[in-house]
């Protein structure tokens, strides 16, 4: 757990001073825009994976060689699934994921998406942050198919306020082989997660045209200072200099 103003604080030159909860997160921002400027010059592969994994955790993340990993209930502590063992094994599995990322392309790409974020949770491939690095590898997977250039679409806040159903149809698509309701899920979320993302975008423009005219009216700054004013809200001297 962090704050935002942690995060805006820490987020340029500073984050070794910050708390182990920001560094984490703005790890979790490292990882994601790595991944995404791997994809922008090759295909998204299981070298990504392992790539986001490892800037996450700030040490290397191979892919799981020793057996035990289960997937636990939080509460209880009970196996709920075991994930497949065996690094040659997890190796050939991801090896299809990857086939059907870039293969599949009669498939929508979001139903693509949702299918690979299964596969993956499924193989679980690291021995810890297999959801963290699964929930980036979604925006990846879009940008690849060409539906986002940014990665403003994060579906973690969907996915956390629904962990419930989340969890229970992953385990559903296991248990029964069949997906539909799981894709449905995953839709949902795109869609939810897509409308919230414009009204926020929309939210900051309008805010960003009162600032700059209530900034203006009372001390003349142009327009380049309220730029970088909204881009790093602690805004040192270097940082207007340097722009």
């Amino acid at each position: 757990m962090t704050t935002t103003d942690e995060l805006f604080r820490y987020a340029q030159d500073d984050s070794e001073l910050a708390g182990p909860e920001t560094k984490e997160t703005l790890r979790y921002r490292a990882a994601l825009f790595a991944g995404l400027e791997s994809v922008r010059s090759r295909p998204l592969s299981v070298t990504t994976a392992t790539e986001i994994c490892s800037i996450i955790h700030r040490r290397h993340m191979d892919i799981r060689s020793l057996p035990g990993t289960i997937v636990a209930n939080p509460a209880t502590r009970r196996a709920i699934y075991t994930p497949p063992q065996g690094e040659g094994v997890i190796r050939d599995k991801l090896a299809n994921w990857a086939d059907f990322i870039h293969g599949a392309t009669s498939v929508d790409p979001l139903v693509r998406m949702a299918i690979a974020h299964y596969q993956f949770e499924a193989i679980h491939p690291f021995a810890d942050g297999n959801g963290r690095t699964g929930r980036i590898l979604n925006i990846l997977v879009m940008v690849d198919a060409g539906l986002l250039q940014s990665p403003i679409l994060y579906l973690s806040r969907y996915i956390i306020a629904h962990k419930d159903d989340y969890y229970r149809l992953l385990l559903d698509v296991t248990r029964s082989g069949t997906g539909e309701e799981w894709i449905l899920f995953m839709l949902t979320a795109v869609r939810e997660t897509a409308r919230a993302t414009l009204v926020k975008i929309d939210a900051i423009q309008d805010l960003r045209g009162i600032v700059r005219e209530q900034v203006r009216a009372t001390a003349g700054a142009n327009s380049d200072l309220l730029d970088v004013l909204f881009e790093q809200p602690y805004c040192r001297i270097g940082h207007e200099v340097a722009q």
